[in-house]
């Protein structure tokens, strides 16, 4: 600039170097502002993601403290056995597991041989049974059907057919289902199917009964 003013001897081409440098240093100012402004922009979209970030993992803290639903329900699950024969039972007759092997949450009753849903959920059912005929001198097979119910609905059905009465028969069943809490589910003989041979259970065969929650 300085080798310009030199070179001007002119009032009027000094007036000019002096604003052609005034447009310059306002140039540069403008640019300088822009650079700031786009700075502060970058450092508010990093805060806003930053509290993003605090936000979700706070809300993710909360979630893993928080005990999750399956994380309580894991060990709902049951298995009971007979250990007694039924001889000839009845239509319509409720099979009870008297033994409890494994009854988590205390859903199965014993005494009645029913299970009792703890919460809303799909659950697995299974069930075995071992028959055998009356007597080898009666001639008569052991022909039975059984029913897994749930609240007086028939959802599962096995059937146990032994045509020679010197052999004995085991059948066994699983169902999945949909139950609500309270609803309860249990074993039974065929409702109108009349009944033919003993159910047993031992150490050479259990007849058994379990069930769990799968989510």
């Amino acid at each position: 600039m300085v080798f310009k003013i030199g070179l001007c001897m002119t009032l009027g081409c000094f007036n000019a170097l002096i604003s052609n440098a005034a447009s310059e240093i306002g140039t540069h100012d403008a640019s300088l502002e822009a650079r700031f402004i786009e700075m502060e922009k970058r450092q508010r979209e990093q805060s806003f993601q930053l509290e993003n970030q605090k936000k979700t993992y706070r809300t993710t803290g909360e979630i893993v403290l928080r005990p999750s639903r399956q994380s309580s329900i894991e060990a709902t699950a049951f298995y009971a056995y007979m250990n007694h024969y039924e001889h000839t039972p009845s239509n319509h007759h409720v099979i009870i597991f008297d033994i409890e092997i494994t009854d988590s949450q205390g859903t199965y009753n014993k005494y009645t041989g029913t299970f009792s849903a703890p919460l809303d959920g799909l659950y697995a059912f299974a069930y075995t049974i071992r028959m055998a005929c009356i007597s080898a001198s009666a001639n008569s097979n052991a022909t039975a059907p059984f029913e897994l119910v749930r609240n007086d609905h028939v959802e599962s059905v096995v059937y146990v057919g032994e045509t020679v009465c010197k052999n004995q028969d085991t059948v066994s069943g699983f169902a999945i289902l949909k139950a609500s809490k309270g609803d309860s589910v249990y074993v039974r003989t065929h409702s109108s199917f009349l009944i033919h041979g003993n159910i047993l259970s031992d150490n050479n065969g259990r007849t058994s009964f379990s069930g769990w929650l799968i989510k």
